[in-house]
């Protein structure tokens, strides 16, 4: 599969190999040099193994992307389809990003027996590797190693590692931080008595113990302090939390703790917490341990390996969990302002332009160098050869143990089980070969059942929407929402510029650049009005669909468009969506409110959500039997019956408060009182005049926090599509659909206008 095109002549021609470009921020800064080096010339590819998903970051559209796991290469081996994206790529550069895992050996032998200048940008610590006791996996790496054009890392000590070990090719780039100054506002310095955790947890808490501990002592001198354990991918289940209440009620720690619930990320750090402590790997850092960076909060990340400060990424702090006083002096100098103000000077330097360019500037000349470079002069300091000394006896001394433990029966028993197990795979005898041919008759089977979903899910792949199909997009939608504006207004019915649109037209005066649709909200007696009337006031190049369904609100679409998205729906065409606000539950009643909606929501969502591809996984093989259940003997018209009895059973005239429940947020973010919706005040939106809700300054910080701020390019994503058919339009130039849309008005629209972002477009409520 490929994405994205190719506009400029480039002047060089630079590929990316990696696993995936999401959750971390490693991935989040391969990104981010992508994008920097498309916008120098350079022409930019893109190698996956895994598919495009709605989490990615946002790359630009003129980067070419190919996926090694291409269903319509499923029969493949990895290195038939390494040859086959290779014959596509005219590139003489490839950088692997990531780590080097046994499956990744065949493709590295690929690109060696080519002869192409390939470059290894190192995740895996030479010491992570070698504590895990993952020697053998290090000694082949090592081995592929010296062959290789360059071996990049962002640590001067992992690069000095590399040259200990006769490498002649070790390079130390900094960390390139995703974010730029102006991404993020700093945080403010005052004194602060909150301290944040956010460990990231595998089903164990010891670690997050440990650094109780170092917070209890850091606590005798700072008893105002409040403690907020926030997990960082997963919440923490009943057993986890009784540990850690009973751990801290054992040791008689005295200090005022919170555990929290993962909710939105930067939440936490809204409050600007005095510092945020870490439990992450150096390499494989949370995007919010970069983001705290970017909001200048002082940032701990702990460790339970021996691995000194990295100046790769020298606004962080690093302390060892086996050293809890280090730790807790560490969380006491983050505490005081003049401390904070010394630190955000320090993060300044490593996320203002001349750091990011100087990095760019370094991978440049790498790519562009021609001859092997030699490795960066590292000072070989008595402690840092110690360490790796140490740590690599202590791998052995584990790899010793072992050894000595196969004398021992139960050994001798796991190995002859080994053994038996590998004969049956791979001997040719006789008795092996009938033993194993049910096996290889099931094993075609499930192969073939593998490949035959692969390629009826092929066509749900997400594609990257260029510039200029956004911008088309938008056009469009501004064309169906002054035909809702005309309907409305002939018939004097109430409705309100929401969610995106509304922070487009405060922040933008007119759409956000990366937004593709037009979102309005109507209070249901003007929502079912508008119902009545629709079908006999609407003009012939829309359309509308009295059953919506999976959805819970209705859309206005334009005829002869065609957009595919994950949930199913015929007919679907660029949209504006529109949302009812009904009367909101008494405050003791609202929580049963809102999960017997979100239920019915889930439930029809399911329904209208395409049957995964088929795998002998639980999880998988689950979804497929309740969206199965659900598509045959659910009918679609009872749910949506179920769900509109719900949603209105609380009368909209006499509610204090109002709720959007088709929302995604409901009663979280979607709950106000009616007031604040009131009578609807001008909002100027692409050079025109839209009725907005009277309170929007609170709506949207309820929604965005800062909404003034600009999302990092990285973040930029827009709405995921399997498919955009625009008709008519996709010939079409944008200056034509504007002429058409705008019926020769000069409006500045999607070009210009929608990418100002200052504060001097705000205007007043009144």
């Amino acid at each position: 599969m490929i994405e994205g095109s190719t506009s400029n002549t480039h002047q060089k021609s630079v590929t990316f190999i990696t696993n995936k470009i999401r959750d971390n921020n490693r991935a989040q800064s391969l990104t981010s040099i992508m994008n920097e080096l498309d916008d120098r010339g350079y022409s930019v590819n893109l190698i996956t193994f895994e598919k495009r998903t709605p989490f990615d970051f946002a790359y630009h559209s003129s980067i070419k992307r190919y996926i090694i796991h291409d269903p319509y290469m499923s029969s493949r081996s990895i290195k038939d389809k390494v040859n086959g994206i290779l014959s596509k790529i005219e590139s003489s550069v490839f950088i692997f990003w990531g780590s080097i895992y046994p499956q990744a050996f065949p493709i590295i032998s690929r690109f060696q027996n080519r002869g192409l200048k390939f470059i290894l940008a190192q995740q895996d610590s030479q010491f992570l590797n070698l504590q895990k006791g993952s020697v053998i996996l290090q000694s082949k790496i090592n081995n592929i190693l010296p062959d290789l054009f360059s071996v990049v890392s962002i640590s001067e000590i992992d690069t000095l590692c590399n040259s200990m070990l006769k490498l002649k090719n070790a390079q130390t780039i900094p960390f390139l931080f995703p974010f730029k100054s102006k991404d993020f506002k700093a945080a403010d310095i005052s004194e602060n008595d909150i301290g944040v955790i956010i460990p990231n947890i595998k089903g164990s808490v010891t670690k997050l113990l440990s650094i109780l501990d170092s917070y209890n002592i850091f606590y005798h001198s700072n008893q105002s302090f409040t403690l907020h354990i926030v997990p960082e991918k997963i919440n923490f289940n009943v057993a986890q939390q009784t540990i850690i209440k009973n751990y801290i009620k054992n040791n008689n720690y005295e200090f005022n703790f919170i555990i929290e619930e993962k909710i939105d990320k930067l939440k936490h750090l809204n409050f600007n917490p005095a510092f945020c402590v870490f439990l992450s790997l150096l390499e494989n850092l949370p995007d919010i341990a970069i983001e705290s960076v970017a909001l200048r909060i002082p940032a701990i990340i702990c460790k339970d390996y021996n691995y000194s400060a990295d100046n790769g990424l020298n606004a962080l702090q690093f302390a060892e969990l086996s050293k809890p006083s280090e730790l807790a002096e560490m969380m006491r100098k983050c505490v005081t302002p003049a401390s904070r103000s010394e630190y955000q000077k320090d993060i300044e330097g490593c996320i203002e332009d001349t750091a990011r360019n100087k990095t760019i500037e370094k991978w440049e000349k790498l790519i562009n160098s021609d001859d092997v470079p030699e490795s960066d002069e590292l000072r070989a300091e008595a402690t840092v050869v110690q360490i790796l000394s140490d740590t690599y006896n202590s791998s052995v001394i584990k790899n010793k143990t072992v050894i000595a433990n196969r004398s021992k029966p139960l050994f001798r028993l796991a190995a002859a089980f080994y053994r038996l197990k590998n004969n049956i795979k791979t001997s040719r005898k006789t008795i092996y070969r009938i033993i194993r041919s049910p096996y290889s008759v099931l094993r075609r089977i499930i192969k073939s059942v593998y490949k035959t979903e692969q390629l009826r899910t092929a066509k749900y792949q997400y594609i990257n929407i260029s510039d200029e199909q956004v911008k088309k997009l938008q056009l469009l939608a501004y064309k169906l929402l002054l035909e809702f504006d005309r309907i409305c207004k002939k018939h004097d019915i109430t409705y309100y510029i929401a969610a995106g649109t509304l922070l487009g037209g405060i922040r933008h005066k007119g759409f956000i650049p990366w937004d593709d649709d037009i979102d309005v909200t109507l209070p249901r007696p003007d929502y079912d009005k508008f119902l009545s009337v629709v079908k006999n006031e609407i003009g012939d190049e829309f359309s509308f669909r009295m059953d919506c369904s999976p959805y819970a609100f209705h859309r206005i679409e334009l005829k002869g468009t065609r957009l595919t998205r994950s949930l199913q729906r015929k007919g679907h065409g660029v949209f504006v969506d529109l949302f009812p606000l009904d009367g909101a539950a008494p405050p003791q009643e609202q929580e049963k409110h809102g999960k017997i909606n979100k239920r019915l929501t889930d439930i029809m969502w399911a329904k209208g959500r395409m049957i995964p591809a088929f795998k002998l996984n639980f999880k998988v093989i689950r979804v497929i039997l309740i969206r199965l259940v659900l598509k045959i003997f659910v009918p679609r018209k009872l749910l949506r019956v179920l769900w509109d009895k719900n949603a209105k059973k609380y009368d909209c005239e006499t509610a204090e408060k109002w709720v959007c429940l088709a929302g995604l947020y409901g009663y979280e973010k979607e709950c106000f009182p009616k007031e604040f919706w009131g009578t609807p005040v001008p909002l100027e939106f692409e050079g025109r005049i839209f009725p907005t809700m009277a309170h929007w300054d609170d709506y949207l910080t309820c929604h965005y926090g800062d909404y003034m701020q600009l999302l990092p390019e990285t973040q930029r994503r827009t709405h995921n599509m399997f498919s955009c058919d625009l008709g008519k339009y996709e010939k079409m130039t944008i200056e034509k659909i504007k002429e058409e849309v705008m019926g020769g008005v000069n409006n500045d629209i999607c070009c210009g206008a929608g990418r100002r972002a200052g504060h001097e477009n705000e205007f007043s409520n009144t």
